[in-house]
């Protein structure tokens, strides 16, 4: 499979939401529920479909809470928000088992239970301790070679 017939794809839940077409440089402020990976883009009308049938149905985010400040990044120099909400573990269990289904491939360093839900502090958002957010909407980013980041398709619930 030529890296030109993938697609480089994550899927988060955004604090704010975004629209379908919206293009970053930097990813907005987001709990992600699956890191970067790579799909073989004839299967995304599959995995389309199987979030809408089963993330969406089966699994909800609910509220998080923030729960503690901390650094992550290869370099412990990204400041984070550790956020606590039991759901979220199941959206992320079941997104990870679909995309799995669809033949993705991923690095798998964080993922099950080496996976933490955060929030990465941006220039706008930085959520407190004791904070919480509601989160009801799941959106697919796509990134290209020059690492533009496009939001593919939202879903609400």
């Amino acid at each position: 499979m030529s890296e030109l017939s993938q697609s480089k794809l994550m899927v988060a839940l955004p604090i704010d939401p975004v629209e379908a077409g919206s293009v970053y440089r930097k990813l907005p402020a987001h709990v992600t529920i699956l890191p970067w990976f790579l799909l073989d883009q004839r299967e995304w009308s599959g995995l389309d479909q199987a979030i809408r049938e089963e993330v969406l149905v089966e699994s909800s985010p609910g509220n998080m809470i923030g729960a503690e400040r901390t650094m992550y990044g290869e370099y412990n120099n990204v400041s984070v928000t550790r956020m606590f909400g039991l759901n979220v573990f199941g959206v992320h269990a079941l997104a990870g088992a679909i995309v799995r289904q669809h033949g993705a491939q991923y690095d798998p360093t964080y993922m099950g239970i080496n996976w933490h839900p955060h929030v990465s502090d941006t220039t706008d958002t930085a959520i407190k301790v004791g904070e919480q957010v509601t989160l009801r909407q799941l959106a697919v980013f796509d990134k290209n070679e020059a690492s533009v980041k496009t939001v593919r398709v939202t879903y609400e619930w």
